[in-house]
């Protein structure tokens, strides 16, 4: 059976095809699209009519790709912008008659729990010794997670992300804000205290793997040398430091490996990322490239199949994916 997931964001739309066959999950085909559709979303409350044509061509686009490996099954998820904007219906309703795609509307709650299972999915080695903190700087949101295979700890969603921050202080070059204002200003958003024990940290998707791919000095970015490497918050602090003095033009000039439409928000993800990491007083983290889509991916095989979500059978199910 091939299943293919849709991950719409702020940002980014991802997909994903998977085959399964005998409860393994295997990749098949993934791609990227930026056409960030959540554009002033945060500050309008609805999608732009642009925003929804390019939606519609990315989707349709999608469909086709997912015609030709012959999908059985279509998940389709989205995320912030739809949570946020009040036309989101509208826009879901174009997307069904345009596409024959059904967009639902992931929950604050359920994206931090697919995040955290796609986090993890490839992270089988830490099951028996420690907890995860996973998060996922994501366009419009930031999902914090905080949980192992039995259960989860901690779970929370906060209203800002990647390119909400940039909307809010980053629009031209060079900055007037400084970064300390900029932390203090996350500090009125992430106002939990957090005091987790025993876990390693995650971070997913768009954010850490660009940072993973600079520190690898890839000239055309690769997910599979990125995947699972282990990032110094030293390192990540340098980086914002660096993208604060450096205009988005010429990052994609002098880091060759970031993908064009992230240029602009790579610092405001970074940003987040390095203020989470001392929150959490942590040293370093890993980089998945595993977020939403697989987490929905393998939710709907849990869902299938009674008794997932208990330490054997999601580590059995985890173990088992490939990719």
């Amino acid at each position: 059976m091939q299943i293919a997931s849709i991950d719409i964001g702020t940002n980014t739309i991802l997909l994903l095809i998977a085959k399964i066959k005998n409860s393994e999950l295997e990749v098949t085909k993934e791609e990227i699209r930026i056409p960030r559709i959540g554009k002033d979303v945060a500050k309008l409350k609805y999608i732009t009519d642009e925003s929804a044509r390019k939606l519609i061509a990315v989707l349709s686009e999608y469909k086709n790709i997912c015609r030709s490996f012959g999908v059985e099954k279509i998940i389709c998820y989205g995320t912030a912008p739809f949570r946020i904007a009040r036309n989101s219906n509208q826009v879901i309703d174009a997307v069904y008659e345009k596409t024959g795609i059904q967009i639902k509307i992931l929950s604050s709650k359920d994206e931090a729990l697919v995040t955290f299972i796609g986090g993890i999915s490839n992270f089988n080695e830490f099951f028996e010794k420690y907890n995860f903190v996973v998060f996922d700087i994501g366009g419009g949101s930031t999902e914090l997670t905080y949980g192992n295979i039995n259960k989860i700890l901690f779970s929370k969603s906060y209203d800002i992300g990647a390119v909400t921050l940039k909307e809010s202080f980053f629009n031209s070059f060079p900055y007037s804000i400084t970064l300390n204002r900029v932390y203090e200003h996350l500090s009125k958003i992430f106002v939990d205290k957090f005091f987790f024990r025993n876990f390693i940290t995650i971070a997913v998707d768009g954010t850490p793997t660009t940072i993973a791919s600079i520190k690898l000095n890839q000239k055309i970015y690769d997910e599979r040398e990125v995947d699972k490497i282990q990032i110094s918050k030293d390192f990540l602090e340098s980086l914002v430091d660096e993208f604060y003095f450096i205009s988005p033009t010429n990052i994609l000039k002098k880091f060759p490996s970031v993908i064009k439409g992230r240029e602009d928000v790579i610092l405001t993800g970074s940003i987040i990322l390095n203020y989470l990491l001392e929150s959490l007083q942590v040293k370093n983290f890993f980089v998945s490239v595993r977020g939403i889509r697989y987490g929905i991916i393998i939710r709907e095989m849990m869902n299938q199949t009674r008794g997932f979500w208990t330490k054997v059978g999601l580590k059995k199910f985890l173990s088992s994916l490939k990719g």
